[in-house]
Formats: structure tokens, C-alpha cells, sequence
């Protein structure tokens, strides 16, 4: 069988473009990865995400984590917005991706003047402008090799892919070493992870299902003046949990699990407040506007664990994807 040059470019577009606006999420410190977040697309292809985060975190325990906006004794609300660029490159000959984000927004807590003395008298602090931004890189161990033309996009068809993912932020952000409730970290932190992707049935548009895990670890410098001490945590471990669904050509929707252990806290060597252990339970659904752009919307929440906590996080997020390739051939198709 003959297939014309216009029948070519069109089979490769649909194999190619579905995957360009879907594939990236990224991370931020306060949010998960996301469902389909290491999923895989053609070399040299970009990616621009804007994400809206609203978290709201009701303590009545000793529960500890900054970036959370989650402190003992206290009602915290934080708006951020998040501007991620990524882009696919090929690394060793395996598919890698490389970002860069910037975050910021405003915080507004009800928190005791000592937030470690369930006794102290509480007031409004605030917090506004941008926090620390990071830099990231994720390389693929098995299961998917450089995928750096159509051809190799026709014959992709993962089952199983695992990838070493690395983070590390740059302690630029705004900081008042006189409150607790801040945007910047004051110090460095890294971040390395496993993901795990285990796909079920076709890789088609409308057939793909993944079940997917990511576990990670979180480690961190001293901040050497937080309301005049030094401050140490211990690491933060870390595992995601999704499993997507393709319920349209257009439309795919996720079951999320997150569960957050440990970050013990010393002030100038004394142990204060309780670790972290935080579960959460979520949805993600996510739209394709075009071949381009898609439109996220998550929830998560911990109501299935601790009542001396109340946390949820809505994000609403836009994404943009691109391709120098795909763009001319696009361009092809229409002469």
C-alpha cells in the first residue's frame, strides 16, 4: 500500500502532537510532580507551564513544614503561581529533560510568636514576592532510549520506564529572619527520586493507562537564622502516587496519593514540634486545547489521615508545547 506524502505527515503529527501538551508538569516544592509528569516526548521539543496553587493548612498539633505553609498551632492560607520551562534532550542516548522554575505569591498565617510554644500569643504574619528558584534534571535508566525523530515516536511503545530525577533550589528567594512565615528557605535544599512509570494496554491516544510511583528524598542545609536560630530538618522522604486514565482522545483524569514522612526540626541542637507525616488523597483531570496547550485542574486533601490537621491544595495549570520539527511539518501539511 502507497501512502501519500500527506497521509505520512498526518500519521506522524497524530503520533507526535498528543503527547507534546500533555507529557510536562514539572515540580514545585509545595506540590507534587504530577500525573504523567515523566511521561516521554521527541528531542529538542519545550515546554512553558503556569500553574495557580492555593493551599490551606489548620493545625492544632506540632506538625512542621515551612513550605507547606504548615506550622503547630496555626490557620494558614498561601497563594502561589509557579513559571516552569523544560525541554527535551537527549542524554547518553536516553530521553532526559532539563528544567528551570520560579515561584512566588503571598502567605497569610495565624501563628504563635513562637510557633514551637503552643502557649504564645498568636498574630498575622504575612509574606509576599518570590521564593527560591530550582533547577532540575531527570534521565531515563530503562525503557526509553532518545526519541529523536517521528520514526522514533512511531515505534515507541513503552511498558516500563524508570528514571534517576534531581532537584536543587537557590536560596535567593524573600526572607525576613525576624518571622517564621516566609516565601525563601534561607538554604539550600536538593531533592533526588525514582519514578517509576508501568503502562497498561496501548500507548494509542484513548487506550493509555499508567499506573505510576515516584519515590524521592528530600535533603537540607541549615538555615542559620530562622527567628534567630539556627535551624536543622532532618531529610523529608517522599512517595507520589497516580494511576491514569485516557477517558477521552482529548481528556485524561488521575487517582493521586501523596504521602510526606519526616522532617524532624532542631532549634540550635533541641528537638522541637513532630515530624511530619502527612497523607494526602486526590483527583487530577487534564483537557488537550490543541495540539499545543492543555489545561490542568487538580485537588488534594489529607482527609483520610491525622485530626489534628486539616490540609487541601487546588492548582490550576496551563500548559504550552513545542517543537521546531513538528511546527514545519505542521507547516507542510498546509501546502
Amino acid at each position: 500500500m502507497i501512502i501519500s506524502n500527506s497521509k505520512f505527515i498526518s500519521i506522524m503529527l497524530l503520533l507526535t502532537i498528543g503527547g507534546i501538551a500533555t507529557a510536562f508538569v514539572g515540580t514545585a516544592r509545595a506540590a507534587d510532580d504530577g500525573a504523567r509528569a515523566y511521561w516521554k516526548n521527541m528531542e529538542d521539543t519545550n515546554f512553558l507551564s503556569f500553574q495557580m496553587l492555593q493551599f490551606n493548612a489548620d493545625s492544632s498539633g506540632d506538625q512542621f513544614d515551612p513550605s507547606l505553609g504548615i506550622y503547630p498551632n496555626s490557620e494558614t492560607d498561601m497563594d502561589l503561581f509557579v513559571l516552569m520551562y523544560g525541554r527535551q534532550i537527549n542524554l547518553f542516548d536516553r530521553s532526559a529533560m532539563i528544567t528551570a522554575s520560579i515561584y512566588g505569591g503571598d502567605i497569610n498565617s495565624e501563628i504563635g510568636v513562637d510557633p514551637f510554644d503552643s502557649t504564645s500569643v498568636r498574630a498575622r504574619q504575612t509574606a509576599s514576592g518570590f521564593g527560591d528558584p530550582s533547577l532540575g534534571l531527570t534521565i531515563n535508566l530503562h525503557g526509553a532510549p532518545n526519541l529523536a525523530n517521528f520514526y522514533d515516536i512511531a515505534n515507541y511503545e513503552p511498558k516500563l520506564t524508570v528514571d534517576v530525577s534531581t532537584l536543587i533550589t537557590i536560596p535567593v528567594g524573600e526572607y525576613e529572619d525576624d518571622s517564621a512565615v516566609n516565601l525563601g528557605q534561607n538554604r539550600w535544599w536538593g531533592r533526588i527520586a525514582l519514578p517509576v512509570v508501568y503502562y497498561l494496554g496501548s500507548y494509542a491516544p484513548l487506550y493509555r493507562t499508567s499506573i505510576e510511583v515516584t519515590p524521592s528524598v528530600l535533603v537540607f542545609a541549615k538555615n542559620d537564622d530562622f527567628l534567630g536560630q539556627e535551624m536543622e530538618n532532618d531529610p523529608l522522604l517522599q512517595l507520589e502516587a497516580h494511576v491514569t486514565h485516557d477517558i477521552t482522545r482529548t481528556l485524561f483524569g488521575s487517582i493521586d496519593f501523596m504521602w510526606r514522612k519526616g522532617f524532624d526540626t532542631e532549634l540550635d541542637g533541641n528537638d522541637v514540634g513532630d515530624e511530619l507525616d502527612l497523607k494526602t488523597l486526590g483527583f487530577t483531570v487534564d483537557y488537550v486545547i490543541n495540539d499545543n496547550s492543555t489545561v490542568r485542574f487538580s485537588y488534594h486533601s489529607n482527609f483520610i489521615d491525622d485530626d489534628e490537621l486539616d490540609a487541601d491544595m487546588l492548582r490550576f495549570q496551563f500548559n504550552y508545547g513545542w517543537n521546531a520539527l513538528v511546527e514545519n511539518v505542521k507547516q507542510l501539511e498546509h501546502h
